[in-house]
């Protein structure tokens, strides 16, 4: 019976093996692909061009205009860093399905929340939909 009860246990454990490796390897490859930092860009005549002078509208209502390109930086553990003239935000940022992240940060005493779109993943280029908006993204070489 013990020799029984043993080839079970290592059934078992091996079945578990099988089952687990799928799982391990399936944390996404958009997880993994959008590590680093990202910057935005636009394409002109083929060629790609670092976004300056870009627009925003604030929660006012009220546009204005950034002189720098925003950077986007995805870390291992969770974190976020948002950055450029007129924005910096600091958070944590959560895959809550496949293609979608959601981005948890504090302003003064209020926490707040979005949620953005891979649309798509590639290489060094990202493109997020944000706000009904599509932003692209070239990865910053180091």
């Amino acid at each position: 019976m013990k020799k029984t009860e043993r080839c079970l246990m290592h059934l078992i454990c091996w079945f578990a093996i099988v089952c687990a490796v799928p799982l391990l390897v399936s944390c996404s490859s958009e997880e993994n692909a959008i590590i680093g930092k990202w910057t935005k860009y636009i394409l002109y005549e083929g060629r790609i061009i670092i976004e300056n002078d870009l627009y925003y509208t604030n929660e006012a209502g009220e546009s204005y205009q950034t002189t720098s390109s925003p950077t986007w930086e995805f870390f291992k553990d969770g974190t976020i860093n948002i950055a450029g003239d007129e924005i910096s935000i600091v958070g944590n940022y959560k895959f809550i399905d496949k293609d979608k992240i959601r981005i948890d940060y504090r302003a003064g005493i209020l926490d707040r929340s979005f949620i953005v779109t891979i649309q798509s993943i590639a290489d060094d280029k990202l493109s997020l939909k944000i706000d009904g908006k599509t932003a692209t993204f070239v990865k910053v070489k180091k």
